[in-house]
């Protein structure tokens, strides 16, 4: 049982949602107990009152911290790393932290939205223009990957920021391994190698936490 029902941590989230399993994965790397609170998505329990007096956007993951609520998951992240000290997730230096932020602002506005669309297209083929959400979302998740693939190449890091996972990383990787062949198989990673390599090498990073 991932779940720790006396933790004042509370994370409301549904094992879809790409941005809530990055949270857990933190949670797990770190062992930060936590009471998981399953919103059902499918069902529209986020419309429904109770869950929008929590989090008016009607969206997951949120978190409620002895009292203290927040959404939005790069923000939940960071978060947890000031509160909890996480220093390798999250470091200190001003220089890398910021490059950490730079990531998790790319992510939100790049390969979210792709992931977003691609899933959508996928997951519910009878809404009007599935497919063309499909393919839009493939469109713009293919060019989310080429970026990554041309950072890791020119940087020469084995993660994003430096040689350890930071919460970019979780943001991202969890964007990217649902199109894998064990997962949906949406996307063909042959073509880009480094990117391929960054996912296994942050699941063997993660071990049994990410499992």
């Amino acid at each position: 049982n991932l779940s720790d029902s006396n933790s004042t941590l509370k994370i409301y989230g549904f094992p879809l949602s790409q941005p809530f399993r990055s949270v857990i994965l933190l949670c797990l790397a770190n062992k930060i107990p936590f009471n998981y609170i399953f919103i059902d998505i499918f069902k529209g329990e986020g419309r429904k009152p109770a869950f929008k007096s929590i989090n008016p956007s009607g969206l997951v993951p949120v978190i409620d911290d002895n009292s203290f609520v927040l959404s939005e998951s790069a923000a939940i992240l960071q978060y947890l790393c000031e509160t909890r000290n996480l220093s390798d997730f999250y470091p200190y230096d001003i220089k890398t932290r910021a490059l950490v932020n730079q990531w998790l602002h790319w992510s939100h506005s790049n390969i979210r939205i792709g992931t977003s669309k691609l899933l959508v297209g996928h997951t519910f083929p009878k809404l009007t223009n599935s497919e063309e959400k499909r393919i839009d979302g493939l469109k713009g998740f293919t060019k989310a990957i080429s970026y990554i693939e041309e950072h890791l190449n020119r940087n020469k890091t084995t993660f994003l920021v430096y040689n350890k996972v930071t919460i970019a990383d979780l943001l991202i990787l969890t964007e990217c391994d649902q199109h894998l062949p064990e997962a949906f198989n949406l996307f063909d990673y042959s073509k880009y190698p480094l990117t391929l390599n960054y996912i296994r090498n942050q699941q063997k990073y993660l071990n049994g936490d990410y499992n």
